[in-house]
């Protein structure tokens, strides 16, 4: 009886290291991602890549190479260019979504702010080999030139080309301030 009792307790302890998950750090952020060469969502993972403070949210974060954990600990990359989706939530309960860009503007993983007539989406890059990054905004618009940065400078008078037809969009465009003010406008754009 004491043998079966010392088999049944050592099954048990067993089980339970086998069944043990990693502890996630507060820099690591719970993902779900798409890869462009499959349709199954994974969930994982992300290191942050914060450059002052590893907690809080940095878009370095999917630039180039994506830092990924699965649930047993085990650290992994991903390259941006075969990432179709992702999607994680920082520690401020933010949610962040970047999608493949456009295949003919060959630019990796952007954050899609708008998806409409006009897509709107910001780009990150790398400005050098210190980790510095800087980004650039895109409106894309089917068989049209592509806007591309400085949307509240001189590619304010492009998109006010754009507009030219309507006359409440452009009184708009000189008033904006925001992004957000840039897809409300859009969203109007849409629905003419």
């Amino acid at each position: 009886m004491k043998k079966f009792a010392l088999f049944v307790s050592l099954v048990f302890s067993v089980m339970l290291l086998a069944q043990k998950t990693h502890q996630f750090k507060d820099h690591q952020f719970p993902a779900r991602y798409v890869l462009k060469k499959s349709t199954d969502t994974v969930q994982s993972h992300i290191q942050n890549m914060g450059a002052f403070k590893l907690s809080t949210y940095s878009p370095a974060t999917v630039i180039k190479k994506l830092y990924m954990i699965d649930d047993f600990g085990k650290k992994f990359n991903l390259k941006e260019n075969d990432v179709a989706y992702i999607e994680f939530t920082d520690t401020e309960d933010l949610k962040h979504v970047f999608v493949a860009a456009p295949d003919h503007l060959d630019l990796g993983l952007v954050k899609s702010l708008h998806k409409g007539r006009m897509s709107y989406f910001i780009d990150y890059y790398f400005t050098n080999l210190y980790g510095n990054y800087s980004s650039t905004e895109y409106l894309v618009e089917d068989n049209k030139e592509l806007i591309k940065s400085g949307l509240f400078n001189a590619s304010g008078k492009k998109l006010k080309e754009r507009f030219a037809d309507y006359r409440d969009l452009l009184t708009l465009v000189d008033t904006m301030k925001t992004r957000e003010d840039l897809v409300n406008i859009l969203k109007l754009y849409d629905q003419k």
